[in-house]
């Protein structure tokens, strides 16, 4: 009827020339169900109610595959309707120009219908199916790039994963690739270490939506860590076990506060040889430096092969005058490489990211954080590798950490980083104006006073459970 937003069913895109015979159709409800039809009106798929909002950007995507049989439509990076079932052929001889935000009924100028009240942009149609990796790359590009070059000098994320077909009514971009991890020659690592017997408990916290709890590795000691009593001078300094953390307090070491990186590299130094720590800054990388009013602290990670070690940090403290009193230390010694993990990852990111939310149980996307490619130690000595994500979920509500082996896809960390507490508290149930009070409120209850307390308004609270306090 020409008329935009009227409440009727509105479409983004059309092809077909009758709305009951359409050949490609994608339109929202009015109530914010999103349909997408092929081959006819009686082969389309459906989302729930209220999936598409108004007044916000939203990222669409739908996916027919004819040779699995298959229909997806996904939002916002999130797949939120699919169908195994379906028979994917295509209507013949139903094709008219391709409609962008309206429907097509009957030929000639004038004979769109049912037309979209917003904005498009960034439309692409593609000759073969998308994948589920490849709709999450379109979604979150910038996630998949690492900013590293390559030889030859390109950067990640800057190459084409699949030529688009567009017609010449759309305007489309290209996909952006893979950021693929880049590696050095694997090293081969010396064994020694010291078993110390720590439970592999887990850290407290909530668990994914389905899942077990994994521990995380902070929360163990492994076989490669080496926390020895130290020979100071005339006494000895032992360490404090916390977890999988090592302090070692009472160093009296010069230094200066006005050069802190180099004061704790030299302490770091002199303590290498019991501590079994390579202290070069290809093995120890300065994150980050703190100053306070009366001490400063130094914090590094430890690399293994030029990739970050999962939750392995060394710290160390200076006092005012600058000298040096704490180390503590997450280290691990002497790491070797898991079997099948030298190399390249067989996983990359995008695959690994699909396992994550899976394993969340996610139906509504927030946003996915830049995630990295990992060491992560196990107990008995050795390193995988593994794609360290941080995933922002609205449904479940969550900030969730997830650690995917990069070679076996298997959760290796998993946990919301949100913590929630409950409480307790008293409220009236029902209305006391109601049970015990008149036209005048709760006058006659309160000895005529208005909102005092009273004996007949106390008996009336009940006990009830606060959720999700913060």
């Amino acid at each position: 009827d020409g008329t935009k937003g009227n409440g009727q069913r509105a479409y983004m895109l059309f092809d077909g020339n009758e709305t009951a015979v359409q050949t490609l159709a994608l339109y929202v409800e009015p109530d914010g169900t999103i349909g997408f039809g092929t081959k006819g009106a009686n082969n389309e798929l459906l989302t729930n109610a209220g999936e598409l909002t108004a007044n916000n950007w939203h990222h669409i995507v739908c996916v027919a595959d004819d040779p699995n049989n298959a229909k997806a439509i996904w939002l916002d990076g999130v797949k939120i309707s699919g169908n195994q079932t379906w028979t994917g052929t295509a209507n013949v001889g139903n094709h008219s120009s391709l409609q962008i935000g309206a429907a097509k009924k009957g030929p000639g100028p004038g004979s769109q219908v049912e037309h979209f009240n917003g904005i498009l942009d960034d439309i692409a149609i593609y000759s073969e199916a998308l994948s589920d990796v490849e709709v999450i790359q379109l979604h979150s590009p910038d996630v998949f790039a690492s900013g590293r070059q390559y030889p030859g000098g390109a950067l990640a994320g800057s190459m084409v994963a699949r030529q688009q077909t567009v017609p010449s009514t759309v305007t489309g971009h290209q996909p952006r690739g893979v950021a693929k991890a880049i590696t050095g020659t694997p090293g081969v690592a010396s064994y020694v270490g010291t078993i110390r017997p720590v439970a592999n408990a887990t850290k407290g916290g909530g668990k994914p939506a389905g899942q077990p709890g994994k521990p995380d590795v902070g929360s163990m000691v492994t076989i490669a860590q080496t926390y020895p009593v130290l020979d100071i001078g005339g006494g000895q300094i032992k360490p404090v076990i916390t977890g999988a953390m090592a302090s070692y307090y009472g160093f009296n070491f010069p230094g200066n506060r006005l050069q802190p990186e180099a004061t704790a590299r030299r302490i770091l130094k002199a303590m290498s040889g019991p501590l079994q720590m390579k202290t070069d800054p290809a093995n120890l990388k300065l994150l980050r430096v703190r100053h306070g009013l009366a001490s400063s602290r130094s914090t590094f990670q430890q690399l293994f092969l030029g990739k970050p070690v999962y939750n392995a940090v060394v710290s160390v403290h200076q006092q005012k005058e600058g000298r040096v009193d704490t180390i503590h230390s997450r280290y691990y010694a002497n790491l070797k490489i898991a079997q099948g993990h030298a190399g390249a990852p067989k996983l990359d990111q995008p695959t690994a990211l699909v396992q994550a939310q899976k394993a969340i149980g996610v139906k509504r996307l927030r946003r996915i954080l830049p995630g990295e490619l990992v060491w992560y130690p196990k107990p008995d000595g050795t390193a995988v590798q593994a794609w360290k994500l941080m995933i922002l979920s609205a449904e479940p509500s969550g900030s969730f950490r997830y650690l995917i082996d990069a070679v076996s896809g298997e959760v290796l960390v998993g946990n919301d980083t949100i913590k929630h507490v409950d409480g307790t508290g008293k409220v009236f149930w029902p209305n006391p104006i109601q049970t015990k009070g008149d036209a005048n409120g709760l006058l006659n209850n309160n000895g005529g006073v208005n909102d005092a307390t009273s004996a007949a308004l106390d008996t009336q609270r009940v006990n009830v459970t606060l959720r999700n306090l913060d």
